[in-house]
């Protein structure tokens, strides 16, 4: 119970970052902040790795509530990580590449590889609500399955935020 407590610790956390990321590079592209294009690349890479992170910690939390076996092996949650580590590797690389994303005379503009970040994070989160809706029809306790359901369902509204700001990236709407 405790490290369930601790993962969603980690995972608000995460989200708290996520939104003053967002909203930090929202002022800085307005000029309200005024941080350059290094504030606002340092912004969004904050952005998009505490994305990744937040997917991450959300998909152990809900593996813990779900009473998945998963999570009693550090080697597997270890394992899991890995996506969060490639996303930090890239954009570290984005740095010196704009594979990711590049400001260019101040705007903010979307690299080749934009999309991936997104994968990576994303992963995280259609995983997390398919174990949960593929032990819905495996559990017979009622508790249980609307725990599971809960659990599955959790996720659309923000992947659906992040989608939309995904359309429209000067739209800030995945942290509402």
């Amino acid at each position: 119970k405790m490290v369930s407590q601790r993962n969603f610790s980690h995972a608000i956390t995460a989200e708290i970052v996520f939104f003053l990321s967002d909203t930090a590079a929202a002022l800085i592209s307005c000029g309200i902040l005024p941080l350059g294009e290094a504030g606002l690349i340092a912004a969004k890479t904050v952005y998009f790795f505490s994305t990744a992170l937040m997917c991450f910690c959300w998909f152990i939390y809900f593996e813990h509530m779900r009473g998945s076996l998963f999570v009693n092996s550090k080697k597997k949650v270890l394992f899991s990580s890995c996506l969060v580590w490639i996303m930090g590797v890239l954009l570290l690389v984005n740095l010196f590449t704009g594979i990711f994303f590049y400001v260019e005379d101040g705007v903010y503009r979307r690299g080749t590889w934009f999309v991936l970040q997104y994968l990576l994070a994303y992963v995280y989160v259609f995983g997390a609500s398919g174990h949960a809706m593929a032990g819905i029809n495996k559990k017979e306790n009622l508790s249980q399955k609307k725990l599971l359901t809960s659990l599955a369902l959790f996720p659309i509204a923000p992947a659906g935020g992040g989608i939309i700001q995904f359309i429209f990236p000067q739209l800030p709407v995945a942290c509402p």
